[in-house]
């Protein structure tokens, strides 16, 4: 099962307490479920493992260390040791001195706790990955990066999902919280974002050549990260400036640290002896002249991987959410990076989005949905807030390689249809109504599937089918989306030339109309415009000066009825009327290599090989980059983003297909009468298949 598209949840919080700061933390997490009536569900916990005594350390300050073989504390001020745990773990990170929580390698394994009381954790869905966590032990939640989606999420302590803070972030190594400024830090390849724990304000502060690691003196608020060989500090709340703290000349890389009060400890790589060292200093004057002073090499495994600093004294401050959730009718997150401990920010449950008063949600009724790389994604319309803006859980697609990915959607019955190939896949929106994924090929053709467009009406799908060699024709084809028993089929509405090779598809359902480019033997593209039970086809020409078509993208505007696609050389948007009249130009030469268009109200929305872009859909003014955010590019390209919800798919009562589907057994078209605006039914029938002479029933052909 994929990841569920859930409603977030406001938890009963517990105590607990992070620490410093060390590189590669992650966790697996269960998330809760979503019921029928759109309520969350208690997460589903084990506790198989057999009650253990609580956290067993009684020294106040150390080092948790975690080896291949093992976790250990370590005292700061003696010889003193234990052992957390006796296995290989892949993440590990303490809660307060109750017990320590531990990954273990591989995908889907649950969190599990070494101390009795806090039960195991089971992440339910598929294709997760975490790399990084934090814990805000103040207001009590973790802070989680899923490498997969490429994105950090929110947790209470119990481990019931909230939402999602910032999407879009590539490459990330680690994350810290400054809790007392209300402060997250991103460790990226070659860049350290910082941003308010509520993922306002996202920037970067350090950019530097292959950064390991880093860790967190919010004492003297200084980041200190490691590269190379070399050490860093950077003063991130006054001056704001970047220095040398040490160089350690036996190592070949710093791949760990920690720090406290007054030392730094690093884990590093000794070039000559090839093994793995912990050592410390002592940091002086926490100053732009400041150095590591009397180092010391301390006396722990060889195999030591990762590092975390704790001490009990630094952690003593208040919960500004514990009473009355801060005012905050659903999230209270800690933010702000200049504030006091009080400093918090009302957010909001996935799904949901705030209100003008800053306190209170509303459920979002239509948001622009996407796809990146290999998954599928929503993001509300305001493009001035940067983050909870994820309105669903990213959904994993099924590829057989990265490409491009055009897909649609259906609103009112909350499925997505997207093509991968020679395959065409319906994806559940509401994960608990069933099955998430079903391929609707029942056999592997030799096909390239393109463009699927939904009749939201009907429930029917419309669909490009080319071969993959070229030399034959294509097809302009129409199937359900679900199976039923006595319907598998799909229908061929028009072959297509062999000389011309279809690419993109738009649907005027309300005016029975489906257009379709070409790219034609010519080496020139042209639109085709089409009735929706394959009669009555027509070029598609605008006869005025600068008209020219390219095979890639193409919208319908069904408030406007105008028809959207790109120019030649795609470095313009044009648009006319549906009958072809009224040539209107937009300039998107900025953008490289457009891909696709979608129009919503008054907004037009262009996706490119790198960027998404809005402009205003009659006059290109108000551009406006839709993902614009601090950090490190991906390679994941955009596929297609276009605007979701049921007032995106709007309804005419007066189509002949409005009720019942017309009365068709099959499928149920309505087709322009040439009378202007109005339409007539016509029932079709899948190709093995037959119009019964009531012309609405189906019946199996007689075999010749």
């Amino acid at each position: 099962m994929a990841v569920s598209r859930t409603t977030c949840v406001v938890s009963t919080l517990v105590t607990c307490l992070l620490v410093g700061a060390g590189a590669g933390l992650a966790v697996w997490l269960l998330k809760p479920s979503k019921n029928e009536s759109g309520n969350t569900t208690e997460s589903s916990v084990t506790t198989t493992e057999p009650t253990r005594p609580s956290w067993p350390v009684e020294f106040d300050a150390g080092l948790i260390v975690r080896t291949i073989n093992d976790v250990q504390a370590h005292s700061f001020g003696s010889e003193n040791s234990i052992q957390l745990l006796s296995k290989s773990v892949a993440y590990v990170d303490f809660y307060k001195n109750k017990t320590l929580y531990y990954a273990a390698f591989g995908g889907n394994e649950p969190i599990r706790a070494t101390s009795g009381g806090y039960p195991s954790l089971k992440y339910p869905g598929e294709f997760w990955y975490v790399t990084a966590l934090a814990v805000d032990f103040i207001t009590e939640k973790l802070y989680v990066y899923d490498a997969q989606a490429s994105k950090i999420e929110l947790y209470d302590l119990q481990g019931k999902y909230m939402c999602i803070v910032l999407s879009e972030l590539y490459y990330v190594k680690d994350i810290l919280l400054d809790f007392r400024k209300g402060r997250l830090f991103i460790l990226q390849s070659s860049k350290i974002l910082s941003a308010g724990m509520d993922g306002v304000d996202l920037r970067e502060i350090v950019q530097d050549t292959n950064i390991e690691a880093f860790a967190l003196d919010f004492h003297h608020t200084l980041l200190y990260y490691s590269k190379s060989n070399v050490i860093m500090a950077h003063d991130y709340l006054s001056t704001h400036k970047t220095y040398e703290v040490a160089k350690i000349d036996a190592a070949s890389s710093v791949f760990g640290l920690a720090v406290t009060r007054s030392s730094l400890y690093h884990l590093s790589r000794n070039k000559e002896k090839s093994v793995i060292e912990l050592n410390s200093c002592e940091l002086g004057s926490p100053t732009p002249t400041g150095k590591c002073l009397n180092p010391r090499n301390w006396n722990l495994p060889q195999d030591s991987r990762q590092l975390k600093a704790f001490d009990m004294f630094d952690l003593q401050l208040n919960n500004p959410c514990q009473q009355m959730n801060g005012g905050c009718e659903q999230l209270c997150v800690r933010s702000d990076p200049f504030s006091t401990d009080k400093a918090i920010s009302c957010q909001c449950q996935i799904g949901w989005q705030l209100n003008s008063d800053k306190k209170t949600c509303s459920p979002v009724e239509v948001y622009l949905m996407y796809v990146r790389g290999y998954y599928l994604k929503g993001r509300i319309l305001d493009l001035d807030k940067k983050s909870f803006i994820d309105v669903i859980e990213p959904m994993r697609l099924m590829l057989n390689s990265l490409h491009p990915v055009p897909f649609d959607f259906n609103a009112r019955k909350g499925y997505a249809v997207y093509a991968d190939v020679s395959d065409l896949w319906r994806l559940n929106l509401r994960l608990a109504d069933g099955e998430q994924r079903l391929n609707l090929l029942e056999e592997n053709f030799k096909f390239h599937m393109l463009y699927p467009t939904i009749d939201w009406l009907n429930d029917q799908l419309y669909y490009l089918r080319r071969r993959v060699n070229g030399d034959s024709p294509s097809y302009l084809m129409v199937r359900r989306t679900d199976y039923s028993q006595d319907f598998k089929g799909q229908k061929v509405i028009y072959e297509i030339p062999e000389n011309r090779q279809p690419r993109a598809m738009a649907l005027s359902l309300n005016l029975g109309l489906i257009y379709f480019t070409v790219f034609e033997a010519s080496n020139d593209a042209a639109i085709y415009r089409i009735n929706t039970d394959g009669t009555g086809l027509i070029p598609f020409v605008v006869e005025e000066n600068g008209f020219s078509v390219s095979e890639f993208g193409l919208a319908f505007d069904s408030e406007a009825r105008n028809l959207y696609w790109f120019n030649a050389d795609r470095t313009q948007v044009q648009f006319a009327t549906w009958s072809a009249t009224l040539l209107r130009i937009i300039d998107i030469s900025r953008l490289k290599n457009p891909l696709t268009i979608s129009i919503y109200r008054e907004w037009m929305y262009i996706s490119s090989v790198n960027s998404v872009w809005r402009f205003h859909k009659e006059t290109g003014e108000y551009a406006q980059n839709v993902f614009d955010q601090a950090g490190e590019e991906s390679e994941r390209d955009y596929s297609m983003i276009k605007p979701f919800g049921e007032s995106v798919q709007p309804i005419d009562y007066n189509h002949p297909c409005a009720s019942k589907k017309g009365g068709c057994q099959g499928y149920c078209f309505g087709v322009p009468t040439g009378e202007k605006g109005k339409l007539q039914r016509v029932c079709g029938c899948d190709e093995n298949q037959e119009l019964h002479e009531d012309k609405t029933s189906c019946k199996n052909k007689k075999s010749v």
